[in-house]
């Protein structure tokens, strides 16, 4: 019989992108699911984020950020990312791996799985369910007296409304986790002789994705 395995919740590490490496050039996006970046000798690891710019053709990509799954030296996926009626890449660009800052003081973590819109339309036989395609949901974070650049990350993001990667790891190497999206919210708060709290929201542009480490 098998035991059952518990995550703990103490000692996992959150971190929220701050910043980005220098930007290395890719010569190829394939129209694909998911889709496939040639970047020569690009030195990710599973679980990087970078940032897509400069594309020439495929310009959906441009200003976006990817979590990447490595398959050689010169070539990575874009996880969760469907290119097959993007337009075609014609040239150019370049991919700029994230740097993160990290905090441990995170009081609790929640995220939805979003929620999958139902329409109901009228026909001649009776009425259909059409069920869209599923919506990505929110994460929310809360914190007591987190590292500042961690925090000051949210809310200029939240100002830019742009979108930041917000990664946790499980302890005992159990496992990474990300969430990439747009911060819709941010919250601080504290009273005399207390501790400053507070908290994010990132509204999901895709699926959350989760590594083995």
């Amino acid at each position: 019989m098998s035991s059952p395995v518990v995550n703990d919740f103490k000692g996992t590490g959150f971190a929220v992108t701050t910043g980005w490496a220098t930007p290395s050039a890719i010569s190829a996006i394939t129209n694909a699911n998911p889709a496939v970046v040639t970047d020569t000798a690009h030195g990710l690891a599973d679980g990087d984020v970078v940032k897509m710019a400069g594309v020439v053709g495929m310009t959906e990509v441009n200003g976006n950020i990817y979590a990447v799954n490595v398959l050689t030296a010169d070539t990575y996926e874009l996880v969760g990312l469907d290119t097959t009626n993007f337009s075609v890449y014609v040239s150019g660009g370049t991919a700029a791996k994230g740097t993160f800052s990290s905090t441990c003081q995170v009081t609790n973590y929640s995220g939805d799985s979003g929620s999958t819109p139902v329409s109901t339309t009228d026909t001649n036989c009776g009425s259909v369910k059409s069920y869209g395609t599923p919506q990505h949901g929110q994460v929310t974070v809360q914190f007591l007296d987190a590292r500042q650049d961690y925090v000051d990350a949210m809310e200029e993001a939240r100002l830019a409304v742009a979108q930041v990667a917000h990664r946790y790891t499980l302890p005992k190497g159990r496992g990474v986790s990300i969430d990439i999206g747009t911060v819709v919210a941010t919250q601080r708060s504290a009273a005399a002789n207390g501790s400053w709290t507070g908290g994010a929201t990132i509204e999901r542009d895709m699926p959350r994705m989760d590594f083995a480490v």
